[in-house]
């Protein structure tokens, strides 16, 4: 037979358990209610403590991925431009002015190759464009790829034939780069003075293709009718005065260049005014 006993009216006549008979039931035990709700405390705060836990690993996940992120930005620009214009050609790869901006930021940055990728991309998006062929070509340029440049420049021209701005770029290349200045800037200069109409920043092309080959006399000739054209043309004061350096006339070339820095304030050609008034070679 089992023997049933109630826990609660032995501890009321204070007989203790362990006198049972070993197959007695017991009822009423608050003790096994007491070890049964500390097991479910237990259970319930480990439950608290392991979601404590995964808020903690996704908070440091979190920061350690924008951490990342922030690395990413640093090594790939040191900047946040450079992560704005990713982003913009991620969202829209397609966007011409995204491809653009993104290849004068890496021209900034001298990264002639970044910059030739993306100026393709924009002229891919808009062919025929003379101004995105014309930006292909300074990157050419300064990369060293002259004739590669020389060859943008006159498709940029050829899409503008009525644009005289695109023939004065190629004059200027020639000029800067000394890319065959008698057979290039000279032809493309006299079309240009062809005309009744004479413009003065024609007339100063044409006088510094003149010094490059060494005729003073007519590039002094050619700056004259500029100035006169437009008096405060600085450009063509500075020019003036390379002229006169090169002449010996310090006095005049003085006056030239001093006109040029006044015409000028804080400006690249006061800078090379002043630079050359200061002993700088022309």
């Amino acid at each position: 037979n089992t023997y049933i006993f109630d826990a609660r009216v032995m501890e009321r006549f204070g007989i203790d358990r362990r006198h049972l008979p070993a197959d007695s039931t017991l009822i009423n035990d608050d003790r096994e209610a007491t070890r049964y709700a500390r097991a479910m405390w237990t259970i319930a705060g480990l439950v608290l403590l392991i979601a404590v836990l995964l808020s903690v690993f996704g908070l440091v996940y979190r920061w350690q991925h924008r951490k990342r992120k922030a690395l990413e930005q640093t090594a790939n620009g040191k900047d946040q431009g450079l992560f704005e214009l990713k982003t913009a050609l991620e969202l829209d790869p397609q966007s011409l002015s995204a491809n653009i901006f993104m290849a004068l930021y890496w021209m900034r940055r001298g990264d002639y190759s970044q910059a030739s990728g993306s100026i393709e991309q924009a002229i891919a998006l808009s062919p025929g464009n003379p101004a995105l062929l014309a930006e292909m070509a300074g990157i050419q340029a300064a990369s060293g790829d002259l004739y590669g440049a020389y060859d943008s420049y006159k498709k940029a021209a050829a899409f503008s034939p009525y644009e005289p701005e695109y023939q004065r770029l190629i004059i200027r290349f020639s000029i800067e780069y000394n890319f065959s200045v008698e057979d290039v800037a000279l032809p493309l200069a006299r079309q240009l003075l062809a005309g009744e109409t004479q413009h003065p920043i024609d007339l100063d092309l044409m006088a510094q293709v003149l010094i490059l080959q060494g005729d003073l006399v007519n590039a002094e000739r050619f700056l004259a009718k500029a100035i006169s054209a437009n008096p405060r043309f600085a450009m063509a004061h500075l020019h003036l005065g390379v002229v006169y350096l090169l002449q010996g006339k310090q006095r005049d070339a003085a006056r030239e260049l001093q006109l040029a820095s006044t015409l000028d304030p804080g400006g690249s050609v006061a800078a090379q005014a002043q630079r050359l008034l200061g002993g700088g070679a022309p």
